[in-house]
C-alpha cells in the first residue's frame, strides 16, 4: 500500500498542471529579482553621483573661502599699500583708445588697465599682478581678476591668459566683450548698497573650454564710488572625468535661510529631483546663498546601471526565457491531456 501511494504522489507530483504551477512561480520570482536588481543598481548609482556632487560642492565651497580671504588681502594690503619708490622703472603700452598694457618681465600673469588712470594706480597694478603670480604660479586653468577703482572708475584685468595677444589678435571683440559685461555688472553691485557679495552663474570661456564662474566683493568708500573685486574662479579641475561640464549650473538656493547655524548639515544636505527629462542632483554651497546642480540625462542612467549588472541581467533574462518557455510548453501539454480525458471516456 505504502509503495502505492508513494508512486501516486510523484505521478502526481509530475502532472503537467503541477509543473506549469512551478514554472509560473518561477517566472514570478525571476521578474521580482530583476526588478529589485535593477532598483537596487539605480540606487547604488544615486548614491553614488551624490557623493561627488557633495565633494565637489566642498571642493568648491573651499575655492570660495580661500579667495575671498584673497579678496580682503588685495584690497586691505596689496591694493592700499603706498611705497614712493615702488612707480620708478614701470612703464605702460597703449593698445588702443582707453587700453594700457603694463609692461612686466615675462611671468605668470598678464594686466591691463581699462579707462583713464594716474600713476597710482599703475603701481597698484603692478603689486596685485606681482602678488598674484606667486598665487596663480603653480596653475595650468585659466585664472582672472577684475579690479573696478573706486578712486578713478578705471577698471584692471590681471589674467593668466596672454591678454597682449588676445587685445591685439583676432579674440579682440571677444575680450572686450567679457570686460564690458564684467564693468557692468560690477557698475551695478556697487550701486546696490545692500549687496556685499554675489555670485554668477556657471560660464564658459569658449577658446580655452574653460567652465567658470565670478565671485564679486564690494568694499564701500566715503566719498567715492564702492571699489569691487572680482575673481573667476574655475571649475575644471574640481569636476571628475565622467561627469560633463555643461551638466552642471549654479543658481540661488531657495532654501537658504541665511544664517549658517547649521553649516555642516547644510553643506552634505542633497537633493534629487525627477524631471519630465533629466534627474537633477544638487547640493548647497554652504554660507553663499548659492547650490550647485548637475542635470544628467535618462540615457546616462540607463546606460551605467545596465553596464554594472549586465552579466548578471542576461543570465536572469536566459533564465526568464526558458521558464517562459517551459510554461507555454507545458500548459499546451495540459490542455492537450484535458481533452483527451473526456474522449476516452465517451469511448468506453
Amino acid at each position: 500500500m505504502r509503495q502505492k501511494e508513494t508512486t501516486a504522489t510523484t505521478r502526481f507530483s509530475l502532472l503537467p498542471g503541477s509543473i506549469t504551477r512551478f514554472f509560473l512561480l518561477l517566472i514570478i520570482v525571476l521578474l521580482v529579482t530583476m526588478g529589485v536588481m535593477v532598483q537596487s543598481a539605480v540606487n547604488a548609482w544615486l548614491k553614488d553621483k551624490s557623493y561627488q556632487i557633495v565633494d565637489i560642492t566642498h571642493a568648491i565651497q573651499k575655492r570660495v573661502d580661500t579667495w575671498r580671504y584673497v579678496t580682503w588681502q588685495i584690497y586691505d594690503n596689496i591694493a592700499a599699500t603706498t611705497s614712493p619708490s615702488s612707480g620708478e622703472g614701470l612703464q605702460e603700452t597703449r593698445l588702443k583708445q582707453d587700453v594700457y598694457y603694463l609692461e612686466k618681465p615675462r611671468r605668470k600673469t598678464e594686466a591691463l588697465i581699462f579707462g583713464s588712470h594716474d600713476n597710482s594706480t599703475l603701481e597698484m597694478t603692478q603689486r596685485m599682478s606681482t602678488y598674484l603670480d606667486t598665487l596663480w604660479g603653480a596653475e595650468n586653468v585659466p585664472w582672472s581678476m577684475y579690479y573696478l577703482n573706486g578712486q578713478d572708475n578705471s577698471l584692471v584685468l590681471i589674467s593668466t591668459l596672454p591678454l597682449k595677444d588676445l587685445t591685439s589678435g583676432f579674440k579682440e571683440s571677444t575680450v572686450s566683450d567679457i570686460v564690458d559685461s564684467r564693468r557692468a555688472e560690477m557698475l551695478q553691485q556697487a550701486n546696490a548698497l545692500d549687496e556685499r557679495e554675489s555670485f554668477s552663474n556657471m560660464r564658459r570661456l569658449a577658446w580655452q573650454n574653460g567652465h567658470y564662474f565670478t565671485l564679486r566683493t564690494t568694499f564701500n568708500q566715503p566719498g567715492h564710488l564702492a571699489t569691487v573685486v572680482a575673481f573667476d574662479l574655475p571649475i575644471n579641475d574640481l569636476i571628475p572625468p565622467g561627469m560633463p561640464l555643461d551638466s552642471f549650473r549654479l543658481e540661488p538656493d531657495a532654501t537658504a535661510t541665511g544664517n549658517n547655524d547649521n553649516e555642516k548639515e547644510g553643506t552634505d544636505s542633497v537633493s534629487i529631483h525627477f524631471n519630465s527629462t533629466k534627474i537633477e542632483i544638487s547640493s548647497a554651497l554652504n554660507s553663499t546663498d548659492m547650490r550647485l546642480v548637475w542635470q544628467v540625462p535618462y540615457g546616462t542612467l540607463l546606460l551605467d546601471t545596465l553596464q554594472n549588472i549586465l552579466l548578471p541581467l542576461l543570465l536572469n533574462i536566459g533564465l526568464l526565457a526558458l521558464a517562459l518557455f517551459g510554461y507555454t510548453t507545458f500548459r499546451h501539454f495540459s490542455s492537450r491531456s484535458t481533452e483527451r480525458v473526456p474522449s476516452t471516456a465517451v469511448n468506453n
